[in-house]
């Protein structure tokens, strides 16, 4: 009597990286904790835990912006068959007074059990255009073959 039905969304065999720009001792703690978990680590369920490596490493000497376009986590099969240019979406807080930010209610407040609350953050949307070596060569003119020349 008391079950009700509920709409959940998951992603499937998705790949998101998480970059994280601050003091160096703080960063190297979280990178610390990343390799030894005090906890098992999931992703909002328990069912689904993170797979491949936690931590890339911290690059020192080098802009956040820069370490995410250095680290396209996509597949090789992926990076095969995608162009030889690739816009990559990144999402960030965004800056005070940022021109084109929006608000995301995705900040907790609460995390009781019975009444879990958030508030909202300012986040920014932006592209950045990286360079693909994978990228399998396509022709630029096409053949002049047409296939279905016999059959009209």
């Amino acid at each position: 009597k008391d079950a009700f039905i509920t709409d959940r969304y998951y992603l499937s065999d998705a790949v998101c990286l998480a970059g994280l720009e601050g003091d160096g001792h703080l960063l190297e703690e979280i990178d610390a904790a990343l390799h030894n978990p005090y906890f098992p680590l999931f992703l909002g369920r328990r069912a689904c835990p993170p797979s491949g490596k936690l931590s890339l490493g911290i690059k020192k000497g080098v802009s956040l912006a820069d370490a995410l376009q250095e680290e396209w986590q996509a597949s090789d099969w992926y990076k095969k068959r995608s162009a030889a240019e690739v816009l990559l979406e990144i999402i960030r807080d965004a800056l005070p007074d940022e021109a084109n930010a929006f608000a995301e209610r995705d900040l907790p407040l609460s995390f009781e059990q019975v009444y879990r609350r958030y508030t909202f953050r300012s986040v920014a949307s932006g592209f950045v255009k990286i360079a693909n070596p994978c990228a399998w060569p396509r022709p630029e003119k096409p053949t002049g073959h047409d296939a279905l020349a016999e059959v009209t």
